[in-house]
């Protein structure tokens, strides 16, 4: 939570074509105002194509300063203008690795954990004054480019650096010494910037243990979506992710309302679609509307409708209801081989008394259902298309056969 509020994955949009020149500086300012006006909620500077660091990635993991031949002026004209957009910039780091050559490990060699078998090097980050020095170097690109989200990358296993490092009845000492850095460096990187989040990466969603969801949320739950477009897998990820980190985003290869786009659909996705190009203002703007819509609903208990399984010839989906506020969001999806238009799914958590309000989120047609009805003969939905989508809000009335009270006129 920020301010009291839950913080949701933003709507986030990237460029990633660069000048005639090789530069990246004038594309992104070039995608500031679109990005804006179509409800873009944060631009998302990766680790490549973009690359604001020397190197390129893996080489340049280590050394942490701008690269002068893609951004000339440095990251601050880019920060001024995002934020003067009213959007948040979020900058690729992985802090936790060193690869050999890099400046940490050419000026401060003591602060590297070399490899004995791994790819790549580890930085000590149980090392009060590396850490020190780290975390310095981190703030100085916030401040300067007014950063909202730290996206915080680790492609190492770090297991083997941690037991050599400890004598063998002191095993563990080094890898809790560095976890607890890690939370420190957070912790004072949040303090130096209010409202400061971390994306909790790590090669793909692998930091998503209790403590660290205290800093930030996993925008990347998995790096299948460096492949492109999966809809099986994609609603497969997000319908166990649901249950338990209900506030997680990853990429996203479609606009509403495509299949591609809901089968990856979370509260708020990285959109790989040109978000700037003039031909995608509608498409664009339409999907940010969608999250706009649906994404406080996933604030609700969340409960599977059907199995949980990755064949192409069934239907899939699941239910958040929000019993605080009677109402709540369903979301089926009909594979590519499936050959069943209609599904009935039971609903769960309703009010058996009470009369509800179902809408179609394509149509807006509206059907009333008692809620017992619901709840033992369950809802029946037609999807047309194979493969297909449909998104369902339901909204308690009142109990059948019970006028609603008159209001008093006022005093």
């Amino acid at each position: 939570r920020h301010d009291g509020k839950p913080v949701f994955p933003p709507v986030c949009a990237a460029v990633g074509h660069p000048a005639a020149d090789g530069t990246y500086e004038q594309p992104h300012l070039d995608a500031v105002a679109p990005f804006a006006e179509r409800g873009i909620e944060v631009f998302w500077s990766d680790m490549d194509p973009q690359q604001w660091y020397p190197g390129g990635f893996p080489n340049g993991t280590g050394t942490w300063e701008v690269d002068k031949s893609k951004y000339p002026n440095g990251l601050k004209p880019l920060g001024d203008a995002i934020r003067a957009a009213g959007m948040g910039y979020l900058l690729w780091f992985e802090p936790e690795r060193v690869h050999p050559g890099t400046r940490i490990d050419r000026e401060h060699p003591e602060w590297v954990m070399k490899p004995q078998g791994e790819w790549s090097q580890l930085f000590r980050l149980h090392d009060g004054a590396a850490r020190k020095w780290l975390t310095d170097c981190i703030d100085a690109h916030i401040t300067t480019a007014q950063l909202a989200w730290l996206r915080w990358d680790f492609n190492l296993e770090p297991l083997g650096f941690w037991r050599r490092n400890d004598a063998p009845d002191r095993q563990g000492i080094t890898e809790i010494r560095h976890l607890e850095g890690l939370y420190a460096m957070w912790e004072e990187l949040q303090r130096r910037h209010p409202g400061l989040l971390v994306d909790l990466c790590a090669s793909g969603g692998r930091r998503l243990d209790i403590e660290a969801a205290r800093y930030g949320l996993p925008l990347w739950h998995s790096d299948l979506q460096c492949s492109g477009s999966h809809p099986a897998a994609d609603q497969l990820q997000n319908g166990a992710l649901y249950r338990w980190v209900p506030l997680h985003g990853c990429g996203n290869f479609g606009l509403e309302p495509s299949y591609p786009f809901r089968s990856a659909m979370t509260p708020g996705n990285i959109l790989a679609s040109d978000c700037a190009a003039p031909e995608s203002a509608a498409a664009v703007a339409k999907t940010v509307a969608t999250y706009r819509k649906l994404r406080p609903y996933l604030l609700g208990d969340f409960h599977p409708l059907l199995p949980h399984t990755a064949g192409e010839d069934v239907w899939y989906g699941y239910q958040f209801n929000r019993p605080d506020q009677g109402d709540g969001m369903v979301q089926l999806f009909r594979r590519e081989r499936n050959d069943e238009s209609t599904r009935t799914v039971r609903l769960v958590g309703l009010d058996a008394a009470a009369q509800y309000e179902v809408t179609d989120h394509d149509t807006d047609m509206t059907r009333k259902i008692p809620g017992k009805e619901l709840a033992d003969q369950g809802l029946t939905v037609e999807i047309k298309e194979k493969p297909g989508s449909a998104v369902l809000l339901y909204k308690k009335t009142r109990a059948p056969g019970n006028p609603p009270r008159p209001v008093p006129p006022p005093a």
